[in-house]
């Protein structure tokens, strides 16, 4: 099985290969698979592969079978004895024991995962015998869809369904095309829960169509909405986010692409203005996201987390000094003067609004609970943590009210995650403060507060999930929209981080999970 994800990503350099000199006995074939950092990034033990080797003198092995071991395909195939003879090797997943596949069809129930509707290949010339295992780039070669839905219909959420696709696509492992066989009759796509209600994936051959997106609700009704015609290009995701009412589905966005190669959005104009998304490499214990290093680290709950706080520009944003300016960005300014200190970013990171983290131009009522868990400006493959992976790592909510006992750090003495705790498994939790604003109409300014010498006693981890709307009492007039957030606490009595509430106004430290 493999995991799918996303968004965008990266081709590894290869691995220096070490030619074989003195050939006695033949070197085992091995390969070290990079797969490309989107939603879903590696290969899982058992997983199949078919191999292609050809020699100048023609095919050497055809359609072997490599099986991944947690770090490397193997199996019985050896290479040649002629060290200095090239080939070129051809890869291809989910292998298929009748032989190299012409036809590729994704499945019309993929409720249970999408790996083996996932189609992905590799390929690479003048490639030698080696005793060293010989890297690989796999791409996905398909489609994929990505739904998130609000579902405010007081049900649960059965199954969704795209309908009104072609299955069948007509592959080439070479040169990795897929090409819809537009003679197979079109059907349903039954998509993959991801999360809860919200978020669903299904994998779909690339294709001109117009779908209906399908809802089944828990007590049986359909709900059905018509997708605009798109035209959906191999190895590119798309997204899709709706929210569920009782009586109908309505379309907040349809279309937006998110490409699964390299992160960058495919415009849908031949606008040159449309920027790419920055380049994200992945490493054991960090990573680089447009040309910054971030140490990332697996705690006690199994997630992996940015052991630091974010310090990425989105393309058109400007970093702001002042408070007072709605810049969705800004200098962090931990310091008794309140004043923004850029040389404080290296360590600190950077302050962002809600609409900025969540990748957005504005946050509305009608989208307002629909950013769980997404990617926003988080690189391809993590996401803004949710509250269930906030309540889940310290264990009580600052109010009282989203106790978790067991939570991995919590602790009852604290009424909450000990920074200690946290910060001796890696967490690094690095006191900021805040841009604070509480709401629409009140005034912004930075808030650092300060015990025993540490200034930004009060600070902020950004969090996707949403809480809830208010509404002016005397006015009715929209007044704020809250998220749930980290929030850290240390005085005389506290040294804790909780899960509170936080305005979408407020300026806030970004740490991404994976």
């Amino acid at each position: 099985m493999i995991f799918i994800a996303a968004f965008a990503a990266m081709l590894a350099s290869c691995k220096q290969v070490d030619p074989i000199d003195d050939p006695k006995d033949p070197a085992p074939v091995r390969i070290d698979p990079v797969i490309t950092k989107a939603t879903d990034v590696d290969f899982e033990n058992g997983d199949v592969i078919g191999l292609n080797i050809v020699r100048a003198d023609g095919v050497y092995a055809e359609n072997a079978p490599l099986t991944y071991n947690g770090l490397e395909f193997s199996g019985n195939l050896c290479w040649y004895l002629e060290a200095r003879d090239p080939s070129e090797i051809v890869a291809y997943y989910p292998y298929d024991a009748a032989g190299v596949p012409q036809t590729f069809t994704v499945k019309t129930d993929q409720s249970e995962g999408v790996s083996s509707s996932d189609f992905i290949t590799a390929s690479k010339s003048e490639v030698y015998p080696s005793f060293n295992s010989v890297t690989l780039s796999f791409r996905h070669r398909l489609t994929k869809i990505a739904l998130t839905l609000a579902n405010l219909s007081g049900k649960s959420i059965d199954k969704v369904e795209l309908d009104g696709l072609v299955p069948v696509a007509r592959v080439d492992v070479k040169d990795g095309s897929a090409v819809a066989d537009m003679s197979a009759e079109k059907t349903s796509i039954r998509a993959c829960k991801v999360a809860v209600d919200t978020f669903w994936k299904a994998i779909v051959v690339p294709q001109t169509a117009q779908m209906n997106l399908k809802v089944t609700l828990s007590d049986g009704k359909q709900l059905v909405q018509k997708l605009a015609e798109i035209t959906m290009e191999p190895s590119t995701q798309y997204a899709v986010s709706a929210v569920v009412y009782n009586d109908n589905v309505r379309i907040l966005t349809s279309g937006q692409i998110e490409p699964w190669l390299n992160g960058g959005d495919i415009p849908g104009t031949d606008d040159p203005d449309v920027p790419q998304e920055p380049e994200f490499e992945e490493f054991d214990g960090y990573f680089v996201y447009d040309g910054e290093r971030y140490n990332t680290v697996t705690l006690k709950d199994g997630n992996v987390w940015m052991a630091e706080n974010l310090r990425y520009v989105p393309y058109g944003k400007t970093v702001s000094s002042d408070p007072l300016e709605n810049s969705g960005i800004w200098y962090p300014a931990t310091n008794a003067e309140k004043v923004a200190d850029p040389s404080l970013v290296a360590t600190k990171g950077l302050l962002y609004d809600a609409a900025t983290a969540f990748g957005v131009k504005e946050i509305t009522e009608e989208n307002a609970a629909s950013f769980e868990g997404c990617q926003g400006i988080c690189p391809p493959g993590w996401h803004i943590p949710s509250n269930e992976e906030l309540t889940d790592l310290v264990g009580k909510n600052s109010n009282g009210d989203l106790s978790n006992p067991d939570a991995f750090y919590y602790d009852s003495g604290q009424d909450g995650a000990p920074i200690d705790a946290l910060n001796a498994d890696g967490f690094n939790w690095t006191f900021v403060g805040i841009r604070n604003k509480t709401s629409i109409t009140t005034n912004p300014s930075y808030a650092v507060n300060s015990y025993n010498g540490v200034y930004g006693t009060m600070s902020y981890i950004m969090g996707s999930t949403w809480y809830k709307t208010s509404y002016n009492k005397d006015t009715g007039e929209l007044s704020n929209f809250q998220y749930y957030s980290l929030m850290s606490t240390y005085n005389a009595t506290y040294s804790r981080v909780t899960v509170g509430y936080s305005s979408f106004l407020m300026g806030l430290s970004v740490r991404c999970v994976k």
